[in-house]
């Protein structure tokens, strides 16, 4: 029966496990993402041949996602981006397993939407995936500051793109795979200091990408020729510059070669090919290169009316910079947001930390006070026992009285009555109990301490006095010895008064005993002799 029980258990967990659990992406596309940083070049074909074997949804905007990305990351764009829109909206749906790929497919939209120079929509997707990834995925934030700074290159907010460089270059220890974004981030950083004129940081980011040159792919080593290039020009090497720029003009997606081969050519009076170059450079996907190209031409052809018609149209389909100021406007507030969010965790921090501090100090207190509770209690029952111990010493000290007097009474003595009650003055007396006290704290007794003791026995015991000087003579240690046992104290007391060991306590009374009493025997028969005398 229980075996029963146990295998049905058993198959509902599995059943339930098997219901709840997403069905993977399709190992094929897996093996292409892992691809993407070693071969780059040839992920979309990959991507082709596996596009007829997408089975559900969940493969469809994974596939999407992919291939959005290496589209983009060959600087080319969609004109549609209605695919990678359902993938984010699908991705946003799932659970926390897909957030990566969330995070991507807003980063691959943003990318497309950059490279159609909308820069609004860009940066909007840039920082919504920058706010969905964690601490530690250093890949997928330096992707998202290296778009958001892009676009704030293209928009000519260059403080705010070095910003977002520098975060990116933060994100780059730590993921530093990807050879070609941070070849393009420091490009890129390169471009964005020397369009404020610090030529110093120019020239420190250029030569950072010149040791990876040759482990980039083709699109980011024309990049890197085409800055290399206009760094040339500006400096007035023409020789340099041209070779740089031809060697990528025919593939040069970005037509910013073509534009500064025109003006190169124009400086060597080449205005045919200086024309040409301006009218390749006019079909550029970026504005700015677009409409620089167009004011050339119109300054060599000021009464074309299609140029002009062509100028009218690029500027209303380039970005203001009222877009500019807006992309500015939601970094601010961003950064805002996330102070106040700093400001507000830092606050519940420190206020957790109160909490504690005064949980501690409560539990403190409680425990202080359980404690004087326990010790009150204790040091009650020992003063209620002291009590106790007080009344049965007086009872039992009156019982000794009263044995005391019928002894006395029987054997008619009355010397020895009056003998013990001397020995329990002298027993009682302060001199005694300070000389018990120095011996319990290991001091050695002092030169006044006996002549006070000695005093006292005189006086409460004269006939042991009396008894002791008809004995042969003793020097001061044998007659502080004999004094202390008469007075019952211990063997260890009289090491510590008389300041020597304990073995040589022993010594001293069996030769004592032999000295006084001519007879031999051990150290508890000298006592005995002392205190019958």
């Amino acid at each position: 029966m229980l075996k029963r029980i146990y295998l049905s258990l058993t198959f509902i967990g599995l059943l339930l496990v098997g219901c709840g659990q997403r069905p993977a992406h399709q190992e094929g596309l897996m093996a292409i993402d892992r691809q993407r940083f070693h071969h780059p070049d040839s992920v979309i074909m990959m991507l082709a041949e596996i596009e007829p074997q997408l089975a559900n949804a969940d493969d469809s905007a994974c596939f999407c996602v992919l291939y959005t990305e290496e589209i983009t990351r060959a600087g080319l764009s969609l004109a549609n981006d209605s695919a990678i829109s359902r993938a984010i909206r699908y991705f946003s749906e799932r659970d926390a397993t897909d957030r990566e790929l969330y995070v991507r497919a807003l980063l691959a939209r943003a990318q497309n939407s950059y490279l159609r120079s909308r820069w609004t929509e860009a940066m909007r997707d840039g920082m919504t995936a920058r706010r969905a990834c964690r601490s530690g995925d250093h890949i997928l934030l330096l992707q998202a500051n290296a778009v958001m700074g892009e676009v704030n290159l293209s928009a000519d907010c260059f403080r705010q793109a070095i910003n977002c460089f520098r975060q990116a270059m933060e994100q780059v220890k730590q993921a530093p795979e990807d050879k070609n974004r941070i070849v393009r981030i420091c490009n890129n950083m390169a471009e964005a200091y020397d369009r404020i004129g610090m030529r110093d940081s120019f020239t420190y980011y250029q030569q950072l990408t010149r040791p990876l040159y040759d482990s980039v792919s083709p699109p980011v080593k024309t990049e890197l020729r085409v800055s290399e290039g206009d760094n040339y020009l500006r400096q007035g090497d023409l020789k340099r510059a041209v070779a740089c720029l031809e060697a990528v003009n025919g593939i040069d997606i970005s037509k910013k070669s073509s534009f500064l081969l025109g003006n190169i050519y124009r400086r060597q009076h080449r205005e045919r090919e200086a024309e040409y170059m301006w009218f390749d450079a006019a079909g550029a996907s970026s504005p700015v290169v677009r409409i620089a190209a167009i004011d050339s031409l119109l300054k060599y052809r000021p009464d074309d009316s299609l140029l002009k018609d062509l100028q009218i149209r690029t500027y209303k389909a380039a970005p203001s910079l009222s877009e500019a100021d807006e992309l500015v406007s939601m970094q601010q507030a961003e950064q805002q947001s996330w102070q106040q969010q700093r400001a507000y965790r830092r606050a519940v921090v420190a206020l957790s930390v109160i909490c504690l501090l005064l949980a501690g100090l409560l539990m403190l207190a409680l425990y202080h006070r359980r404690q004087v509770r326990f010790f009150r209690r204790h040091i009650h029952d020992m003063n209620r026992r002291y009590l106790r111990d007080i009344e049965d010493y007086n009872r039992t000290k009156n019982e000794i009285s009263r044995l005391q007097q019928r002894i006395t009474a029987y054997q008619d003595d009355s010397h020895q009555l009056q003998q013990w009650d001397m020995q329990d003055m002298l027993l009682g007396d302060d001199t005694v109990i300070a000389l018990h006290r120095m011996a319990s704290r290991g001091q050695m007794a002092q030169a006044e301490d006996w002549k006070v003791l000695q005093a006292q026995v005189r006086a409460h015991d004269p006939r042991f006095w009396m008894a002791l000087r008809r004995l042969p003579e003793l020097s001061d240690r044998e007659l502080h010895a004999c004094l202390l046992i008469r007075l019952r104290f211990l063997p260890t007391e009289l090491a510590a008064l008389l300041a020597v060991s304990p073995q040589a306590v022993t010594n001293l009374r069996v030769r004592l005993l032999h000295k006084l009493f001519g007879v031999s025997g051990g150290a508890k028969d000298f006592d005995e002799r002392i205190r019958k005398l």
